[in-house]
């Protein structure tokens, strides 16, 4: 199964158990690399805007998104996606924007 948003590979695994005397300091990077792979449920439209349908999608993808709707957090994928082309002095430039951008999409919501 694949993530919709970003195209990785998903595993649908229950996350790994901390053995008895491991502090929990240590096991913490081994549980979020497992949950940024791991199937999560991500709300279409966020529960703080009174969505209730849900897909499939990565941890990571299900953490970045946030209280963003589908169309915003699609704006932002594209402007990530646009400034990785670009060189790294005219990120500035793309960040703001990917801000009007989305100010423009949260108004016409």
């Amino acid at each position: 199964m694949r993530c919709p948003y970003c195209d990785k590979v998903m595993h649908s695994t229950p996350p790994p158990k901390r053995p008895k005397g491991t502090p929990r300091a240590e096991f913490r990077p081994i549980a979020r690399a497992h949950y940024e792979d791991c199937a999560t449920r991500d709300h279409i439209v966020p529960k703080s805007k009174g969505g209730r349908e849900t897909i499939l999608v990565c941890g990571a993808c299900n953490a970045d998104k946030m209280h963003l709707s589908l169309r915003e957090y699609r704006a932002v994928l594209c402007v990530r996606r646009l400034s990785l082309v670009i060189f790294p002095f005219e990120r500035r430039l793309i960040r703001t924007f990917a801000w009007s951008l989305l100010c423009t999409l949260a108004r016409a919501l």
